[in-house]
């Protein structure tokens, strides 16, 4: 895949094999999409419209595809998160406080609490003690918050130079391709790798050092004052077979 601005090229290298569902068709919608974009007015092209300096840059979603869906495909084992476990009371506290309490108040209501996450926040409001969960493993933990893992796939750790889909839900991810430009090990298992970066990783730290608008709110720290437009996305052999390479030149 070949991402075009005026700053220079970023090309990745996208992993069939870590989600052979979900990105041929990450890849399919954003051909579908293309083809009336380059006829568009300069507020409707792609952009990377979020930058977080010096840890991620975020491709916008196409106007058409903006809340569509793609499968979560991660294989826990692969990442080691089923060895992964928690070490102390101290760390199994810092767990409840800062990952299981949260999600259990913001979900309670939708029906989207399983039995194991009911029975730890149970335990927990006896005593207010966190230490059961000292030997439990990452992946136990996620799956507890709804992850549904599969097995079999060449699924990559978050670091510098990966290209991942974010979650909406433990079940879906969004279109929106982020490149990483840090390690983000607290993001493994959790954010979806479908690539890494084999060129332009200088033009991505780059786009991410640009001015930020004045944070009003939380939602706009992160925009930036002149987002950096894609004037050409380029996808080769994907899915296997030269038919699907094309440019769009925005």
């Amino acid at each position: 895949m070949l991402i075009g601005t005026a700053h220079g090229r970023i090309v990745i290298e996208l992993l069939e094999a870590a989600g052979p569902q979900t990105i041929p068709r990450f890849v399919r919608l954003i051909q579908e999409a293309e083809p009336e974009l380059g006829h568009r007015p300069s507020d409707a092209r792609l952009t990377f419209n979020v930058t977080k300096p010096h840890v991620e840059i975020t491709m916008a979603e196409s106007a058409e595809k903006a809340g569509l869906q793609l499968a979560l495909e991660i294989d826990a084992e692969a990442l080691g998160l089923h060895q992964r476990r928690v070490m102390d009371p101290g760390e199994a506290m810092d767990l409840m406080q800062e990952e299981i309490l949260p999600f259990y108040i913001r979900h309670r209501l939708d029906g989207e609490i399983n039995s194991k996450l009911e029975t730890w926040i149970n335990q927990w409001y006896v005593a207010r003690d966190a230490s059961f969960l000292v030997g439990t493993s990452r992946k136990e933990i996620n799956e507890a918050l709804g992850y549904v893992y599969k097995t079999g796939l060449s699924s990559q750790p978050v670091s510098r130079g990966t290209v991942v889909l974010k979650p909406i839900s433990p079940f879906v991810v969004s279109s929106g391709l982020t490149i990483i430009l840090t390690d983000i090990p607290s993001r493994t298992g959790l954010w979806m790798v479908i690539g890494r970066v084999v060129e332009g990783m200088e033009i991505a730290d780059s786009i991410s050092a640009r001015p930020l608008i004045p944070p009003s709110r939380a939602s706009n720290q992160f925009t930036p004052v002149e987002p950096v437009v894609i004037e050409t996305l380029r996808f080769t052999c994907v899915g296997g077979g030269s038919d699907n390479q094309k440019e769009t030149r925005k």
